[in-house]
């Protein structure tokens, strides 16, 4: 499944339309931005304690510039490819109601019912195979506690790399378009003052002498050449970000189901007080609730039944999505690593790439020079 194709949707308010093609798909489909976004948020609902993969934030204004598309585009391939890896999303009810083909894909999508504890369970046990009843709850919690922590303080080392790539990406930008000015003033200064002390000979000049072609193209493609090795650092980091607040959002998740879990205990501890308040309290109290005394017990057995049922079901499913997320855990630590040393090679083969180029250039500058002084002598 990926992204492409973006169109720009003219009307009272403008948008953005992409086009949703893959193996997986068949027919290509038109998606907006809002759609993926939706799909998120369901798959967050349905999926309680799961990690999914983020999509960029939304934007208020500028939804149409071509910087916002492209990083779009970008960004949501990457979804689209991470949601492609984890099996039992990618085949998940959400996920092939985003690739149908129908309108409105976001209203169908939200309107994707909220499942119960039971149906979660249900879809766990067939999700996640490898589960298995020795898992420690108590340890899992522990550890994925400690790792919540931690990405906590990741996120803040990212936003401070990440403001420091920035500072850097915006200096090489200026010292690009400051070389590139530079090449400009050489021609303009052999076009306008050297010439004369060439007395118009073209042939004594070295970036303006018409016969040097050669030298030209490459003063010509130097800007498409020399590459600003920042904006890969900065796409990275931005992903990162986006992961590790999609891992902290699981997690956060998966606190919630543990919240819930001890408020349905406290519940059950509740209404086990009242049933005895009826059935052995003090006598003055069962002679006023005498003629409701056995209505309240039974509803009182029946919200106990069901909440010792709901405390049952949610206990598996922590175990489920515990285990899971700690067996995540390792491919995420794993996929950083890997992330980290790609993109460090990718700068580095940069940095050496513009290095070549302008090594290339004055190389010939000065080749070019020694042959102009054979002439001159």
């Amino acid at each position: 499944m990926f992204v492409s194709k973006p169109i720009i949707n003219d009307g009272i308010k403008k948008f953005v339309s992409y086009t949703l093609g893959g193996s997986a798909i068949g027919q290509e489909v038109s998606r907006r931005f809002s759609d993926f976004y939706s799909l998120r948020e369901k798959l967050i609902e349905r999926w309680p304690g799961v990690y999914i993969p983020n999509v960029p934030p939304k934007k208020a204004v500028g939804n149409t510039d071509s910087k916002i598309i492209d990083k779009r585009i970008r960004l949501l391939n990457r979804f689209c490819y991470q949601l492609s890896t984890v099996n039992f999303l990618f085949e998940s009810e959400e996920v092939k109601l985003f690739q149908s083909n129908g309108n409105e894909i976001a209203k169908a999508i939200s309107a994707l019912s909220k499942p119960n504890y039971q149906e979660i369970l249900e879809k766990y046990k067939e999700s996640f195979p490898d589960y298995y009843d020795a898992y420690d709850l108590v340890l899992g919690k522990g550890k994925l506690s400690e790792f919540n922590s931690f990405l906590k303080r990741a996120l803040n080392n990212i936003k401070t790399f990440s403001g420091t790539v920035s500072d850097s990406m915006q200096k090489k930008e200026k010292e690009i378009e400051r070389y590139m000015e530079l090449m400009h003033q050489f021609e303009e200064h052999e076009k306008y003052t050297l010439m004369e002390y060439a007395e118009n000979n073209e042939n004594k000049l070295v970036f303006f002498n018409p016969k040097n072609a050669e030298l030209s193209e490459k003063v010509l493609k130097l800007k498409d050449s020399i590459i600003n090795p920042y904006v890969l650092l900065s796409e990275w980091l931005e992903e990162e970000e986006l992961d590790i607040e999609a891992m902290l959002e699981a997690l956060g998740s998966l606190t919630n189901l543990n919240n819930t879990y001890d408020k349905l205990g406290e519940k059950l501890d509740s209404i086990e007080k009242d049933l005895k308040s009826l059935q052995y309290g003090d006598l003055n109290i069962v002679k006023k609730l005498f003629k409701k005394k056995e209505t309240e017990i039974a509803s009182l057995e029946k919200e106990k039944e069901t909440t010792e049922s709901n405390i049952e079901t949610l206990h598996l499913i922590i175990k489920y999505a515990s285990f899971n997320m700690e067996e995540y855990l390792e491919v995420f630590k794993k996929d950083k690593i890997n992330e980290y040393y790609k993109h460090l090679k990718s700068f580095s083969l940069v940095q050496k790439e513009n290095d070549r180029v302008l090594q290339d250039l004055w190389g010939y500058v000065k080749t070019d020079l020694m042959e102009l002084k054979k002439d001159q002598q």
